[in-house]
C-alpha cells in the first residue's frame, strides 16, 4: 500500500519508486475539486501505468482498511471496496 504524497501533486510520485516497492493499492488525500487540480493526471497515470489500485477521498469520501485475522480489506464510503 502506497500513501501517495502531497495530495497527488505532479512531483510527489516517481514511477521508478512505485517500481521499487511493489505496492498493489495507492491511497490519494485531497480534496473534491481542489484549486490546485491534486491528484494530478501524471500521477495517476504513473500508478494506472504500474497497474495499482487507485482510492481517492476526493471520489471515494473516506477511505478504510479493515483488519480480519491475518489480512484485511479496503472499504471506501462512496466508492469500490477491495
Amino acid at each position: 500500500m502506497l500513501k501517495v504524497g502531497h495530495h497527488g501533486s505532479n512531483t510527489s510520485t516517481d514511477q521508478d519508486f512505485i517500481k521499487e516497492i511493489n505496492a498493489k493499492y495507492a491511497l490519494i488525500s485531497a480534496g473534491k475539486d481542489n484549486r490546485y487540480g491534486h491528484p494530478t493526471t501524471e500521477v495517476i497515470e504513473t500508478l494506472e501505468s504500474e497497474n495499482l489500485v487507485i482510492y481517492r477521498t476526493d471520489q471515494e469520501g473516506a477511505v478504510q482498511y479493515i483488519f480480519k485475522d491475518n489480512s484485511g480489506i479496503f472499504q471506501s464510503f462512496l466508492g469500490h471496496d477491495q
